[in-house]
């Protein structure tokens, strides 16, 4: 069979077919990438994400039913991946610094408005949970840009 659409070649690489994963990784990993780049500012950290992309499809190639577009349900993924990215980047202090100056300006593109307000309340929520002095320095940063 020689593969016309992205749909056949999924259904090929849901047959555990090798060959055409690795072409369908060729064809939007660069893709990904920069999508993800332009969120993180971070090479490495673009990097990893897109490749736990591609790990998720393969491990769960078999249960993943795709009616429209691969593309999409790949920048889908990479959407959910870079939003885990955040969530666990806002609990480590090296990557804090990285978040208030690069990712947080282009956030809310990623989210639906439903989701943006649910994260806000979410920050709410966290940011209280913090020591006195930690709090104040999160709240003058959030809310006042110090």
């Amino acid at each position: 069979m020689n593969p016309h659409s992205d749909l056949e070649l999924f259904q090929l690489v849901k047959k555990d077919d090798v060959q055409s994963f690795n072409l369908l990784f060729n064809k939007y990993w660069e893709k990904l990438y920069v999508f993800v780049y332009r969120k993180l500012q971070s090479e490495d950290d673009a990097k990893d994400i897109i490749q736990n992309v591609f790990i998720s499809v393969w491990m769960k190639r078999h249960q993943i039913d795709i009616q429209s577009s691969l593309e999409s349900y790949l920048f889908s993924i990479a959407r959910y991946q870079l939003l885990s990215f955040i969530s666990q980047a806002i609990k480590t202090r090296q990557k804090q610094e990285l978040l208030f100056q690069t990712i947080l300006p282009g956030f809310e593109e990623l989210l639906s408005p439903k989701q943006a307000q649910q994260l806000d309340l979410l920050m709410h929520q966290e940011v209280e949970k913090l020591p006195g002095r930690m709090r104040q320095i999160v709240k003058m940063t959030l809310e006042q840009n110090l």
